[in-house]
């Protein structure tokens, strides 16, 4: 039997463990993939979406059908706030518990996945504000998971 690997598996172990920072992500909608949900009033949120998935042969071992896919999921970590004053230090306080929670840290597993080895995330842009009008202000940064697994299509 072949072991197989998919986007939903990774993005759904990802949100799975990312719910685990109950500080910030007190119901499980707070983190999704349903930008709709960012209306039902919580201050904390993570918004997945699909990214990139390059796909290569481990080097040396084409011919064993053993693979390196680095999933990218692409998402919005978002703060609302009222006070100008604090949403900085709320904003980076979330943002740090989810590098602590996924790239500094011993365990760099996926729930409900195999084969992950490592897990980096990056941020093409510095963070910013969302002001609404009428609505309370954003703060938000999108970044990007990088996981990368390695499949072994021999098993």
């Amino acid at each position: 039997m072949t072991q197989q690997a998919n986007y939903t598996t990774i993005r759904d172990g990802f949100m799975t463990k990312a719910r685990t920072l109950t500080q910030y992500f007190v119901q499980s909608w707070q983190v999704t993939d349903d930008e709709a949900d960012v209306n039902r009033g919580a201050k904390y949120y993570m918004i997945l979406r699909p990214g990139a998935a390059p796909i290569a042969p481990v080097a040396g071992l084409e011919t064993k059908k053993l693979y390196r896919v680095n999933w990218n999921i692409t998402f919005d970590l978002q703060v609302k706030y009222k006070d100008f004053k604090t949403s900085w230090n709320e904003f980076t306080a979330l943002r740090d518990a989810v590098l602590n929670k996924f790239v500094f840290t011993m365990d760099q597993s996926i729930p409900g996945t195999f084969g992950v080895w490592n897990v980096a995330i990056t941020a093409p842009d510095p963070p910013g504000q969302k002001p609404p009008e009428g609505a309370p202000t954003w703060v938000g940064q999108q970044l990007v998971a990088i996981i990368t697994q390695q499949i072994d299509l021999t098993r």
